[in-house]
């Protein structure tokens, strides 16, 4: 339900609880944040006929002995104390006070309270019934507040109190040659939030609700001034999806309204099935979306370098095809219901499992879990990532098909087709993915997935369809073995679990496919190859009786050519 601060303030006194945290938005250290939400409040009330509504304020009413309503908010505190003073403010400036003949507009004022903080709740009583007076010759209201008989020393170390005064300065300086704002306030309704009663009869929420709130004394974390920041980004009239709706729950609305919907109910919950990772979840939140913002980012700048702030989040998310596969890619992972199983369905991390894709190196299938822990996150799995939700997002699937697991792994080896050698051992081949690079990866994976979401399977669309993104020696290599796939499925079991092994790694060009022996071939490759038992200096003899198969590293030696035979130490 749409309201204003005055209609709220008509009908209950605000209490703000000793759950809620210090008043932060006025921080000194939250200079940005302040500075932002007072220019969107300005730039709306300066228009002929622009509204801000400022997403959802969640709490509870309960009755006084008097039998009057009081509401206690648990999410919106500080949005309704910036909101409070701006009314307070411009009721000092525009003389509503002086001309409130009944009283009204300061007792509605004085309805705004911190009950459980005295010095809070003594210094807004104070601020409504001692008018100061502000004209173009007030340089600090701020000082005048603290120079003023009524205002006490001990309310300087107030955390509260001082960040309520750095707010004040900051709308004075900024507002205060705004005209009129008293009547867009309350008669033109201007700026409004969403008021939600949650132990009303309409919403019945339990209070497993207030685990999710803000501590008391606690400052803004990173992630809840994205929060604030993004909230807006998704409402400016910059964007190129400012006049779009989107679908939720069977209505048309904002993507704002959308995004307060989901951030503090189903993407929480997301979030919060992680137990081992709960008492770090918003760090967990803004890793995610710094990790979509980041592959997003290099889709479209080869050039550019990302920044982890919140400027280049902006920027990107000013986009609504970024803002689009955020939203999809959030819900898509909510409809996953055992993300454990389901990565385990996909991926193994030990030898070959049958039907599965082997993640070189590591110890988690989890990509998700990854990607927000920031946990061993290597450029492999985070293009991997990228490309099995844009697969689920467009195929519209949550479950690991075949033909699923038929992409990640083609997926999987053309990525690892992409090496160096590493001229600083000279013997080491090693991968050469670079996130800068993630534009030319991201052609090959969105036009691939582009033919199968057409009705083409996975191996004939990559047969028969040139894409870009890697070199044509890496497509034909690639397509080489899938097409003996396709002439000889009966190998394909053998050719999967030989593309799987530590020291194939994906590439298995030098194998004859079409060898009549080759599942032979392949069990006896592993079992020469056994990780535990393998004798490295009878293999080095036993292969030198075919040829000399050596590599050259360097011949600056007394000994002549220094030669290399095949694994470390020989």
């Amino acid at each position: 339900m749409g309201y204003t601060l005055y209609k709220l303030l008509e009908g209950n006194t605000i209490k703000i609880p000793l759950i809620q945290r210090d008043y932060a938005q006025g921080r000194a250290s939250e200079e940005k944040v302040r500075n932002d939400f007072i220019d969107k409040i300005k730039s709306t009330l300066v228009s002929e006929d622009k509204n801000l509504n400022l997403d959802f304020v969640y709490g509870y009413t309960n009755s006084n002995a008097n039998g009057d309503s009081n509401f206690i908010p648990l999410d919106g505190q500080q949005r309704l104390t910036t909101l409070w003073l701006i009314h307070w403010y411009f009721a000092i400036k525009e003389e509503m006070l002086e001309e409130d003949q009944n009283n009204k507009v300061e007792n509605l004022l004085l309805g705004f309270t911190y009950e459980t903080r005295v010095s809070s709740k003594r210094f807004c009583e104070k601020l409504v019934q001692n008018p100061i007076h502000i004209d173009d010759e007030t340089k600090s209201v701020k000082g005048k507040i603290i120079n003023a008989p009524w205002f006490m020393s001990s309310w300087n170390n107030d955390p509260t109190i001082k960040a309520m005064l750095n707010m004040i300065e900051t709308i004075h300086s900024r507002m205060y040659h705004c005209e009129n704002v008293w009547h867009k306030l309350i008669e033109e309704k201007r700026i409004t939030f969403d008021y939600i009663d949650i132990k009303s009869e309409e919403f019945k929420l339990t209070d497993e609700l207030y685990i999710k709130m803000n501590s008391r004394g606690k400052p803004l974390t990173p992630f809840e001034n994205f929060k604030a920041i993004f909230s807006q980004v998704l409402s400016d009239d910059t964007t190129d999806y400012y006049h779009d709706c989107i679908d939720y729950e069977g209505s048309k609305v904002t993507y704002q309204q959308y995004f307060s919907f989901r951030i503090d109910g189903k993407w929480t919950d997301l979030f919060w099935e992680y137990k081992e990772a709960r008492d770090k979840l918003d760090d967990n939140f803004l890793n995610f979306f710094y990790y979509i913002a980041e592959m997003l980012f290099y889709k479209s700048n080869k050039e550019d370098i990302f920044e982890r702030n919140f400027d280049t989040l902006e920027k990107i998310f000013a986009k609504k095809e970024n803002v689009d596969f955020l939203f999809n890619t959030l819900d898509l992972l909510v409809s996953i219901h055992n993300k454990k199983q389901f990565f385990d369905s996909i991926f193994s991390v030990e030898d070959y499992q049958l039907g599965k894709v082997k993640l070189f190196g590591e110890s988690e299938t989890d990509l998700f879990l990854k990607s927000f822990t920031n946990s061993s996150f290597e450029i492999v799995q985070r293009v991997l990532f990228y490309g099995l939700l844009k697969f689920l997002i467009e195929t519209k699937t949550a479950q690991p098909t075949e033909e699923f697991v038929e992409f990640i792994r083609i997926l999987r080896n053309m990525l690892l087709r992409i090496r160096q050698i590493n001229t600083s051992q000279r013997i080491a081949i090693m991968p050469n993915l670079r996130l800068p690079n993630f534009n030319d990866y991201v052609q090959f994976i969105e036009g691939f997935i582009e033919k199968i979401s057409d009705g083409e399977k996975v191996y004939g669309a990559f047969l028969n369809n040139n894409f870009k993104g890697f070199t044509k020696d890496s497509f034909s290599l690639e397509k080489k073995k899938i097409q003996s796939i396709i002439n000889n499925p009966s190998i394909a079991t053998s050719i999967y679990k030989l593309e799987d092994h530590d020291y194939v790694y994906g590439i298995p060009d030098n194998f004859v496919f079409d060898n009549p022996d080759f599942d032979i071939k392949v069990d006896a490759f592993y079992k020469i190859w056994s990780f535990d038992e393998i004798n490295n200096s009878q293999l080095v003899r036993a292969l030198l009786t075919y040829g000399d198969y050596s590599v050259t590293t360097h011949d600056y030696s007394k000994l002549g050519h220094i030669r290399y035979f095949g694994t470390e130490g020989y």
